[in-house]
């Protein structure tokens, strides 16, 4: 199913709309759900400081399928949660790469973000479904549409 999100920020008089398009796949699994997320397309109209800022905030998971475990309609656990969080942080790691060591490394972009712990980055990640969760039902039959 498609997900798109729509955040409008507005700042001195201007608005500047960022949009999201997931792609949300429900499955079944023994211990209740996993839904696979994939950012599919990003869209900013704002200056292009701003736009960079938010494809670097976001452009690491394009078309990165992030897979949640659900049960209850909560999120437990997020499927190769390392290397998910790796896709997440490379564009930061573009912006000043690992050999050049004229930046201390808890000052390069993205080292706050490194940092944190597994909890937290579940978290992060987890805004992406979170407009959904209402909606899962763990006992509604295979296939069944709401």
């Amino acid at each position: 199913m498609p997900l798109t999100t729509e955040q409008v920020s507005s700042e001195g008089g201007r608005t500047r709309p960022f949009v999201a398009e997931r792609r949300v796949v429900f499955r079944r699994a023994d211990d209740g759900l996993v839904a696979e997320v994939t950012l599919v397309r990003l869209d900013a109209q704002a200056e292009a400081e701003i736009v960079r800022n938010y494809r670097l905030a976001t452009g690491g998971l394009l078309d990165h399928p992030v897979r949640f475990r659900l049960m209850d309609g909560r999120i437990t656990a997020v499927d190769d949660a390392d290397a998910t969080w790796a896709a997440f942080l490379a564009p930061f790691k573009r912006i000043v790469p690992p050999s050049d060591r004229s930046i201390p490394d808890t000052a390069r972009p993205g080292a706050a973000l490194a940092a944190l712990p597994p909890q937290r980055r579940t978290a992060m990640l987890a805004g992406a479904l979170q407009p959904l969760l209402g909606n899962v039902d763990a006992s509604l039959e295979e296939g069944t549409r709401r």
